[in-house]
């Protein structure tokens, strides 16, 4: 987590706050059911069916302990659980603009938490990120088949750049994936 920031923000009626460590294992449960439940027609079956919430939970503990210019929020359900996360940076792309572009990295929704908002917060609480860091432009990668997650972030603004991707050494097999765009603006001083 950047420098601290521990902002707490009321988006579209949902509490949007920094991951903490205590979070980890909520965001591994969270990132598994998304997985699951939105890549089923997209992934193969064994490769979904592998994943494991213990070495996802690893996973976010050493992340979320290591200084690192990623952000990471959640948001929360009416009792205080987290459903939802996302992590936001400074872009991996190597056509970025150096600093000046950052990157909606993932996205994941409990699946018992979709269509309640949570998606639209996070990228609400990403974009407000952003504009605070700065960054000119943000991005983001959808796989080409993902109708419903291209439909969402065209909603929120985000257009694709024309620039494609085919990534197969990420998890062994192939991921076609577009990159979508939005510019930053900001309120004249």
């Amino acid at each position: 987590m950047e420098g601290g920031e521990q902002e707490v923000s009321k988006l579209c009626a949902m509490t949007v706050r920094a991951a903490t460590l205590a979070d980890a294992p909520k965001l591994a449960a969270i990132h598994v059911a998304a997985w699951r439940a939105a890549y089923a027609d997209h992934m193969p079956a064994e490769f979904l069916a592998g994943l494991s919430v213990e070495e996802r939970a690893a996973m976010w503990q050493r992340s979320l302990s290591e200084p690192s210019p990623r952000a990471v929020a959640v948001s929360l359900d009416e009792a205080g659980n987290p459903v939802a996360w996302c992590v936001c940076g400074p872009s991996r792309d190597e056509d970025a603009n150096g600093t000046a572009t950052a990157e909606l990295i993932a996205i994941n929704v409990h699946p018992s938490a979709w269509r309640k908002g949570h998606g639209k917060a996070l990228c609400q609480w990403t974009l407000a990120h952003a504009r605070r860091q700065h960054w000119s432009s943000i991005t983001l990668w959808v796989l080409r088949g993902n109708g419903r997650a291209r439909a969402f972030y065209e909603k929120l603004g985000f257009e694709a750049d024309g620039t494609e991707k085919q990534d197969v050494q990420r998890l062994g097999f192939v991921l076609d994936e577009i990159r979508y765009k939005m510019r930053m603006s900001y309120a004249a001083a």
